[in-house]
């Protein structure tokens, strides 16, 4: 039979469901296994948020207890830890740890941890006791040609919130508040239409803005914001904690720190001020978004998945 590798939650539609189905694209071309996505709800490939070139057979979580062996792998994320899938999964267990915030307690019985970002990697080293290599997310950029920067409309702002809980929602109002006193021009638009959008639809969206307001406080790696500055939209807000590994404030993202509210509206205002500051810093977001590209994703999880031992069925390296 062959060796399968078991992706957790694969056609969940969100970015870190889709890094770990990537990871199984990656272990069914490059090492021979035959990939199989374990449901944990009703999501299929036909989502209609995220594209799968690779279609995997799906199946429940009991039934993929039932026919484990210990020559399959099981893929991962933390969120999925309180199923105990450590000590009842027979076979090689990777967790790919997306984020700081997802779980309670991590499941301590994979024989493999990665990071996401350098903030994940040093709370599971504090936290835990776990020392983890990191590889990043990678980014997705607009199908189409984004518009030309200086064609934009120069007062909209896409907003970029996430969850429902009063500390972000109020977060974001008294952030519009203070910039629209000061600029009342300026229109701020939440960058979710309130109907399903496909990502690539999201991807265009952005890049028909010159700015995304981000006011996620902090994230395990911050992939929206990444994804704005590879489709040439310029970066403001809060650096969401793990975007400090790949935004410099006032080079290539006009970011500040979670904290006082009037700190994350000035740099909206900054970048609205000054159009020729907040072209340089978009055209500097989209090199350095360059570096997280899928093609660098995949090298990176090849070289990880040798390091733990994995190896190619036919015995070759993978390409």
């Amino acid at each position: 039979m062959a060796r399968r590798a078991f992706i957790v939650g694969a056609y969940i539609p969100n970015g870190g469901t889709l890094m770990a189905y990537d990871v199984g694209r990656i272990l069914h071309h490059d090492f021979g296994y035959s990939p199989v996505a374990v449901a944990t709800g009703d999501h299929g490939p036909d989502n209609g948020i995220f594209h799968y070139p690779d279609p995997f057979p799906s199946i429940g979580i009991d039934e993929m207890l039932g026919v484990a062996e210990a020559d399959d792998i099981l893929l991962c994320n933390p969120s999925f830890s309180n199923n105990g899938f450590g000590l009842r999964f027979p076979g090689r267990k990777i967790m790919y740890v997306q984020d700081f915030k997802t779980f309670s307690l991590l499941d301590l019985y994979f024989d493999h941890y990665v990071s996401v970002s350098t903030v994940v990697r040093d709370f599971l080293k504090r936290t835990y006791g776990l020392k983890t290599g990191v590889i990043p997310a990678y980014v997705s950029l607009p199908e189409a040609p984004t518009p030309p920067w200086r064609e934009r409309d120069p007062d909209r702002i896409l907003v970029h919130v996430k969850g429902r809980d009063k500390l972000s929602q109020t977060l974001a109002e008294e952030v519009r508040a203070i910039i629209t006193a000061r600029h009342p021009s300026a229109r701020l638009e939440p960058l979710g239409t309130g109907e399903k959008t496909s990502h690539a639809a999201l991807l265009a969206r952005i890049g028909s803005a010159r700015t995304l307001l981000s006011l996620v406080p902090a994230e395990g790696f911050g992939l929206t914001p990444l994804e704005a500055m590879g489709a040439g939209t310029a970066v403001c807000g809060l650096d969401g904690i793990a975007g400090r590994d790949y935004m410099r404030p006032g080079r290539n993202a006009m970011v500040t720190r979670y904290g006082p509210v009037a700190d994350i509206a000035e740099t909206a205002l900054t970048l609205l001020a000054s159009p020729a500051r907040a072209e340089t810093i978009a055209a500097a977001g989209r090199r350095t978004a360059q570096r997280y590209l899928r093609p660098v994703f995949v090298q990176r999880w090849r070289k990880a998945l040798t390091a733990m031992g994995v190896r190619p069925v036919n015995g070759s390296p993978p390409r």
